[in-house]
């Protein structure tokens, strides 16, 4: 066990202006905030070509295609919460049952 501790302690940086520094400074969480702004792009041209196609290509009514879309969307967002809430559950229920 000591050589996962020691790698960890030549990692930890000691240099306390950079430590209490603004997480900002390094590069890795603006290359995070940028992937994920390139992401929400084309999900805001998909769900806005999405409610034009329901209406002029299937003749969807447009009151009936936008509460489906509406719907698809929260369902797209809740099932990752959710997913989320129940695997540390699934974790505990694993770790309780023996081999």
């Amino acid at each position: 066990m000591s050589h996962i501790s020691d790698s960890y302690d030549q990692n930890v940086d000691t240099n306390p202006a950079r430590r209490d520094g603004s997480p900002y400074r390094g590069p890795a969480l603006w290359r995070i905030h940028a992937a994920s702004a390139l992401l929400v792009v084309p999900q805001f041209t998909v769900a806005t070509f999405a409610l034009v196609f329901l209406v002029t290509a299937r003749g969807w009514p447009a009151p009936v295609a936008g509460p489906v879309l509406a719907v698809a969307a929260t369902a797209g967002a809740a099932l990752p919460l959710a997913a989320a809430a129940l695997v540390p559950v699934a974790a505990m229920d694993a770790i309780a049952r023996p081999g």
